[in-house]
C-alpha cells in the first residue's frame, strides 16, 4: 500500500510510484472522484481541466490491500502460534529450526 502526506496548508504529497504511473510531473493536475463503492479514486486531469480516467487504478489498489490483510493475516496466524507453542508445549518456535 502506497500512503500519502497532508502538509498542514492541505498539500498532499503522491507518492513517486503513482506519479510515475500517472505519468505526472510537478504542475500537474489529479482529478479526485467518489466511484460506486464509496472509495476515492485518482485520476489525471488533462490540460482542458476534464478528468480523464486512468484505467485500472481503482482495481490495482484494490489488488493491494487485499494482499496486505492477507499478509496481516498470515503474520497474525504466525505470532498465535509461536505464543501457543510457548504456552502449551513450553517451546522456543526459534529452537525448532
Amino acid at each position: 500500500m502506497h500512503l500519502a502526506r497532508i502538509s498542514a496548508n492541505g498539500q498532499i504529497t503522491v507518492p513517486k510510484y503513482v506519479r510515475e504511473w500517472l505519468e505526472v510531473r510537478p504542475g500537474d493536475r489529479l482529478a479526485i472522484s467518489e466511484n460506486d463503492r464509496g472509495e476515492f479514486v485518482l485520476s489525471r486531469a488533462p490540460s482542458g481541466g476534464v478528468p480523464m480516467p486512468v484505467p485500472g487504478l481503482a482495481e490495482q489498489a484494490q489488488r493491494r490491500r487485499e494482499a496486505q490483510e492477507a499478509d496481516d493475516a498470515l503474520e497474525a496466524a504466525a505470532r498465535e502460534g509461536r505464543r501457543h507453542l510457548r504456552r502449551t508445549l513450553g517451546l522456543d518456535p526459534d529452537d525448532l529450526d
